[in-house]
């Protein structure tokens, strides 16, 4: 056998084992999750297997959340959002569940892994963030990565949120030198693939804040996708974007 054949073999049979044993590995992280999610109660509200179904649920109005379905979490369904709602409670629509911040860092890690892989969703949106600025100034941009999961384009045709009296899809330029910002029009996100909207080119921008916003608030906005597809995401206020 050619020794440039040998090694693409070994190569392959290298990344094969890697792949394996990341798999492998995600695995054993969400069976960890799960056991900590049943450990801490959380199956007496949201039931044993997430559906929101738990022996307590009647109790409650509106009803905890099946995490089976995105559209259901009320801080969002990434991954800095579960953590967030973990930490901190969801007070907002009379929700009962209390702050569960006392549960150690690498174990809420391994729950919120266990919720993402019950998670069933096309588009995923994540690292929401929105630019922190003078309260003297009315408009602020909010910035996010959009993959699309699954087996068609999908296109984002719109934005909207209660923080502001606009919303638009944007895209800054730099042109001769000259940076410039205008509507992109529809974002189209081929099958399997991504929007970055990011500093620099494009991004939500949001004119007219209704009040001036603070470190640390978290922004609704709603994705708008052809085919009458919302996505309703939390964004964080903060002067850059923080590394995950």
């Amino acid at each position: 056998m050619p020794i440039c054949l040998k090694r693409t073999l070994i190569f392959l049979l290298l990344c094969r084992i890697f792949t394996l044993s990341c798999s492998a590995q995600d695995h054993s992280t969400e069976k960890e999750g799960e056991g900590l999610y049943l450990s801490y109660g959380c199956a007496l509200c949201h039931g044993k297997n997430g559906d929101g179904n738990g022996i307590s649920a009647q109790k409650f109005d509106p009803p905890p959340t099946d995490f089976h379905d995105p559209g259901n979490y009320r801080h969002g369904y990434d991954r800095e959002s579960l953590r967030y709602s973990i930490a901190h409670g969801i007070k907002e629509d009379n929700s009962a569940m209390p702050a569960f911040g006392h549960i150690p860092a690498g174990e809420t890690d391994k729950i919120i892994s266990y919720l993402v892989s019950l998670q069933k969703k096309d588009i995923v949106v994540t690292g929401a963030w929105v630019r922190l600025l003078p309260p003297v100034l009315a408009s602020t941009a909010a910035y996010m990565v959009i993959e699309n999961d699954s087996d068609k384009e999908v296109i984002l045709e719109s934005a909207s949120t209660d923080a502001a009296l606009m919303a638009d899809l944007h895209r800054t330029q730099h042109i001769n030198g000259i940076m410039t910002m205008s509507p992109a029009g529809d974002i189209k996100i081929a099958s399997h693939g991504r929007a970055v909207l990011a500093p620099g080119g494009l991004h939500v921008m949001l004119m007219r804040l209704k009040k001036p916003l603070k470190e640390g608030n978290r922004v609704p906005i709603i994705l708008h996708f052809k085919g009458g597809v919302d996505i309703a995401v939390k964004a964080a206020v903060r002067q850059s974007k923080e590394e995950e």
